[in-house]
């Protein structure tokens, strides 16, 4: 059986580089993006960027062109929108930090990971220990913008509260 197949925008992957989970990321699924997201992942030459485009050269995920004709989408532009014509074209499960995109997702029954999602998939392939996995936690939830009922269904997904990391004895959610 090959590998699940995600078509990724440039916020989460960019996100799982930033708490170094690209590498894992990028070798247990097959990545790909479409070419506006590439010029959007790598358009600044920031240490994200050439880790990104070094992950390109190395063949870990693949620029794939859209659909000759594809289809008229409104709501969405960039590389959100090229995120979702692939999806239709393709099929597979998209991964997005995008509000927008993640909306219509929801909406639509569309299969869709975001960077702490992403994480925990990572974690429940083996490829990260559960320390990994809680340390990236924390640290994605203060680089995203992310709201309470997110993280709470990423705390109901591990089993356990995430705590407030400058203040560990208070939870990140007050319920």
């Amino acid at each position: 059986m090959g590998k699940k197949v995600i078509i990724a925008d440039s916020s989460s992957l960019i996100l799982l580089t930033k708490v170094n989970l690209l590498s894992s990321f990028l070798n247990t699924f097959e990545v790909i993006v479409p070419p506006t997201v590439y010029q959007e992942m790598t358009f600044k030459k920031q240490p994200d960027g050439k880790m990104l485009e070094m992950g390109f050269k190395k063949g870990l995920y693949k620029i794939v062109p859209l659909p000759p004709e594809p289809p008229q989408i409104s709501g969405l532009k960039g590389g959100e929108k090229e995120v979702l014509i692939l999806f239709l074209s393709r099929g597979g499960t998209i991964l997005t930090d995008d509000g927008r995109l993640a909306s219509l997702c929801r909406r639509e029954k569309i299969p869709y990971l975001n960077a702490l999602t992403a994480a925990i998939s990572l974690w429940q392939e083996h490829q990260i220990d559960y320390e990994t996995l809680y340390k990236s936690l924390i640290k994605l939830i203060k680089l995203g913008r992310y709201s309470y009922w997110v993280i709470a269904y990423v705390e109901k997904l591990i089993g356990q509260s995430l705590k407030h990391p400058s203040h560990p004895q208070q939870p990140l959610l007050n319920r």
